[in-house]
């Protein structure tokens, strides 16, 4: 019987709007695989969908307690996710040399540090995509922006 008020309180604390929203950005993800290339329409969905969805979704991340809790976890991020990033990002950024594409110049460098920047699985509009390790910044920043409001709000 314990299960059953369990499964009913877990129900309950699910906050119905978000949930809605979440579906609406996972339809977005389908527009957006499934619309042709060059339409405004695409771009524009793949500007916010990914990381409106990591935002909804730390409804239920753990938020940190304290600052120094959060420092803690930014730190634990920046390990987890930017390291493997950037360890990434040189691979790629050297992996068309050693293929004898390109040569490596500052243009390549730049380039690739604007992709960092911009964050987006592809390029639109002269800035260039940085492929799939955009989601890695994303879920970094949505980490954050969690922890940083959840401070704010109901921190000590």
């Amino acid at each position: 019987m314990k299960n059953i008020s369990l499964e009913k309180s877990i129900t309950l604390q699910r906050i119905q709007w978000i949930d809605i929203a979440k579906g609406i950005t996972i339809f977005f993800v389908i527009i957006g695989h499934t619309a042709p290339f060059d339409i405004l329409e695409r771009n524009m969905i793949f500007s916010f969908h990914m990381p409106l969805f990591f935002i909804l979704s730390g409804y239920h991340f753990k938020i940190a307690q304290n600052w120094d809790e959060a420092r803690e976890r930014f730190w634990k991020n920046v390990r987890h996710l930017l390291l493997p990033l950037f360890l990434l990002w040189c691979l790629n950024l050297l992996l068309p040399m050693f293929q004898g594409k390109e040569i490596f110049t500052i243009e390549i460098i730049k380039r690739n540090i604007t992709a960092l920047f911009w964050s987006s699985g592809v390029t639109f509009k002269g800035h260039p995509g940085l492929g799939m390790l955009w989601f890695m910044v994303s879920m970094f920043c949505g980490f954050q922006i969690i922890n940083g409001i959840g401070l704010l709000f109901h921190g000590e």
